[in-house]
């Protein structure tokens, strides 16, 4: 996957706890204070939680016990936070029960609250996001309508805004009821249809090529969709302002034949990244959120693809048995290859260069049964997490794609350039000679990435930077 240089990892936090068993996986979560800084660390073994507070020296400010909720609600959607009282928002795998489970740091104590978000007919939970330590819930419906609820202090979501998407025309844009058995599409239950990114971190192109996205930029959210032919439908809403603002960006336009026939975006910072293609031809280009185009890339399947400073490399399940990635140089065999699924996009930004991976992923049924939409990732103890930070980690190692990666400057001209490797390279890398690994985590912290375990051997829990 794409790759670039950072610094090496630093232990940040450390501790010993003898009274967890060195027998049982463990899962474990945290939760940032936006307004204090203080971080919240939760480890789970079973049926019973350790909750540790830390402030932003890491230094230990409460530790407790408590009973663990109930074994249903497997899936951490989101938090809020009002002083040192920490309410975590859970659900079960079918997203048609939800409880809070409060953490009371001042009291030492915690407790478990049952609760019903009140969706309407056909309407489908979608994400959560956290802002100023309050607690979001997105939903949607087959209608193009997309409701926003606040958590409140009584444990009850109210209604904040619903807004009306009248640009997306397609009726599975916010919600899926699709499965697949082998090439048959069947009806089934009703599932998101919108993956949430995190732009800071290496998105495998499995999860980049989903053709609807959501980000969140402090207050903002970004909503694009890019499920037409025509053009990438981009929609910001303020969260302070509630408000909707809506645009739309041409996709690229083939030299060859009269169509692409796939096509993709991504968000970084302020411009929007485009791709299209089809087994003949590629275009890639660059926006400001103004529509202007900053630059653009083509290669068609005669061509030497002269903007790539890696080989082209294709990751997963290959003809060959017991071989999982192929590197090769024929541009047709890639532009065949990415057209042949889902186009994705990652950029990442390090040492005022810009990392860029194209590619596409294909899916691969094995088992003869499966969601169309990708699920979240989950634990071998059937924990999920909310946290998109970790299952894009996850899901980053487990890829099965064809991709190149090219380095751009910050002018958006490609330079030549050795790929090196990146965070989430170096947390592998990190965990090859360490086999009593658990309860694992990455996250971002103060704008860092980190990376905490606990270690079964040795009964301690660390936690680095990245």
């Amino acid at each position: 996957m794409l790759s670039y240089s950072i610094q090496s990892q630093e232990l940040v936090l450390s501790f010993k706890n003898e009274d967890l068993s060195r027998r049982i996986n463990k899962d474990s979560y945290t939760l940032t204070n936006a307004k204090t800084n203080d971080l919240a660390l939760v480890i789970i073994e079973r049926k019973t939680i350790l909750a540790y507070l830390f402030n932003s020296d890491f230094e230990e400010v409460h530790k407790f016990e408590a009973s663990n909720i109930k074994s249903k609600y497997n899936k951490v959607l989101g938090y809020s936070i009002n002083g040192n009282i920490y309410k975590v928002l859970f659900t079960n795998n079918n997203h048609n029960k939800f409880a809070i489970l409060h953490l009371d740091f001042n009291s030492k104590t915690s407790h478990t609250t049952e609760i019903d978000l009140d969706l309407n007919k056909k309407e489908v939970f979608l994400d959560a996001v956290n802002y100023n330590n309050e607690l979001y819930v997105i939903s949607g419906d087959n209608k193009s309508k997309l409701t926003l609820r606040q958590l409140s202090s009584n444990n009850t979501f109210n209604h904040i805004k619903t807004f009306l998407l009248e640009e997306i025309s397609e009726d599975t844009s916010l919600i899926s009821s699709k499965f697949s058995i082998g090439a048959f599409i069947l009806n089934g239950y009703e599932s998101p249809n919108v993956t949430k990114i995190d732009p800071r971190i290496p998105s495998s192109i499995e999860r980049a090529s989903n053709a609807n996205k959501l980000y969140q930029n402090k207050e903002t959210i970004y909503l694009t969709f890019d499920n037409n032919k025509e053009a990438t439908i981009f929609y910001t809403i303020d969260l302070d302002e509630l408000d909707l603002k809506v645009k739309t960006y041409p996709y690229p336009k083939p030299r060859i034949e009269e169509d692409f026939k796939k096509f993709n975006s991504y968000i970084f910072q302020n411009n929007i990244y485009q791709i299209a293609s089809s087994k003949y031809e590629m275009a890639f280009e660059i926006k400001d959120f103004e529509g202007n185009l900053i630059n653009d890339f083509y290669v068609n399947r005669d061509m030497t693809i002269n903007f790539k400073n890696s080989e082209i490399i294709q990751e997963g399940t290959t003809a060959i048995p017991f071989v999982n990635t192929r590197k090769f140089e024929q541009t047709s065999k890639y532009l065949r290859k990415i057209s042949a699924g889902n186009l994705g996009i990652n950029v990442q930004h390090a040492n005022e260069l810009f990392y860029i991976t194209l590619g596409g992923y294909q899916e691969i049924n094995t088992s003869g049964f499966s969601p169309v939409v990708s699920s979240p990732t989950m634990t071998s103890d059937g924990f999920i997490s909310f946290n998109h930070t970790y299952n894009s980690y996850r899901t980053y190692t487990t890829t099965k794609s064809t991709f190149f990666n090219t380095i751009l400057d910050s002018n958006f001209k490609h330079v030549k350039g050795d790929i090196e490797k990146n965070s989430f390279d170096k947390i592998t890398d990190y965990k090859k000679d360490k086999p009593y690994l658990t309860a694992e985590d990455v996250f971002y912290y103060n704008d860092e990435l980190y990376f905490g375990y606990f270690n079964l051997k040795e009964s301690e829990y660390k936690l680095l930077k990245f």
